[in-house]
């Protein structure tokens, strides 16, 4: 019986051959086929974040990542990735927790009672940050967005002001701030996508620029409608990585609403994406190449260097891992870096 090694079967393909058993009693020939089914090759890291801190006397420290092959072989990664303009890195990522509830986040053009909003808290490290892709998972309750063509689609942000927006669309609410970034899109426009009746704004698409300082913020997503159409609904996620998330019933309630009820979903399904350059001049890795056979993994060194920090004793900088990875080319790690 000859045996072929994984290394030599090609990732993202079916491989086919053929099993014989010659019975010594001299009975038929059995022939039974064999298909082998090959994942491609799949980055994973042990954290997107990674925080460094170089001990007081020293300048310079590292430390570990890993990384991992999750798929077939063979992972070939660069670990110095840089590359001219651009990439996105993921903010904030929360999936649908339930397909069957959501909460109303609609302006309602006809009847002012029906206007409702939700809205996601997330956290932005670092100066001037281009927010890159904006991805809120909802539903339809009449029709689907098709229907809307050229009906507008509301982005706001706002500051967080204990626990909340200090803000808010109808500019109802105890505080009522201007965002700090607002855009409006429409339906069936060239930044907007509304497959599936989920909102997703590609904020490259026209060069957008939220240019948003370090601190805590509010995303408020809304379309606006008749109210033949009943609105959009916002999914929830059980996945939460800041504050509550909240509802304004503008109509009803003074102020906004945290989702603490029983069986609530704390957070918002959506997905935020940054714009990143990749790598940092008091950023490095070594090795500096890595091959990576199916479900293998190491550990990658990651140096920072303060001397090499420009001003202020601490830095923060992208990691940019390039890999024959079909559906994710380049992993992103933020590293966190401060002088003690």
């Amino acid at each position: 019986m000859g045996r072929r090694p994984s290394s030599a079967l090609t990732g993202g393909a079916a491989h086919f051959g053929e099993l014989v058993l010659t019975p010594d009693d001299g009975s038929p020939v059995l022939h039974m086929p064999i298909t082998v089914a090959v994942p491609l090759p799949t980055i994973a890291v042990g954290s997107t974040n990674l925080t460094v801190n170089i001990p007081s006397g020293a300048t310079t420290q590292s430390g570990d990542l890993q990384v991992s092959n999750t798929g077939g072989p063979t992972l070939t990664v660069d670990t110095n990735y840089a590359v001219a303009g651009s990439v996105a890195y993921t903010v904030l990522d929360q999936p649908i927790s339930n397909q069957y509830v959501g909460y109303y986040s609609t302006y309602d053009i006809d009847y002012a009672p029906h206007r409702f909003y939700a809205a996601q808290n997330f956290q932005v490290t670092g100066s001037n940050v281009d927010l890159a892709r904006i991805v809120a998972y909802g539903f339809m309750r009449a029709v689907p967005f098709d229907y809307l063509y050229g009906y507008p689609v509301h982005f706001r942000i706002y500051r967080d002001a204990g626990g909340k927006p200090d803000g808010s669309p109808e500019n109802n609410t105890p505080l009522s701030n201007a965002p700090v970034w607002s855009y409006d899109a429409e339906v069936g426009g060239w930044d907007l996508d509304t497959t599936n009746d989920n909102i997703t704004l590609d904020m490259t698409v026209d060069g957008q620029s939220t240019n948003l300082a370090a601190g805590n913020y509010w995303l408020v997503v809304y379309p606006e409608m008749d109210d033949i159409y009943f609105g959009w609904a916002w999914f929830g996620s059980e996945v939460n990585s800041g504050s509550t998330a909240l509802s304004l019933a503008a109509a009803y309630a003074p102020d906004w609403r945290a989702h603490n009820a029983d069986g609530e979903p704390p957070g918002m399904a959506v997905r935020i994406e940054q714009q990143i350059t990749c790598g940092a001049p008091w950023l490095s890795a070594a090795p500096p190449q890595l091959n990576l056979g199916a479900l293998a993994s190491t550990t990658v060194s990651v140096s920072v260097d303060s001397t090499k920090f420009g001003s202020g004793n601490s830095a923060t900088g992208f990691l940019c891992l390039h890999s024959n990875d079909a559906k994710n080319p380049v992993e992103v790690v933020r590293v966190n870096a401060t002088q003690n």
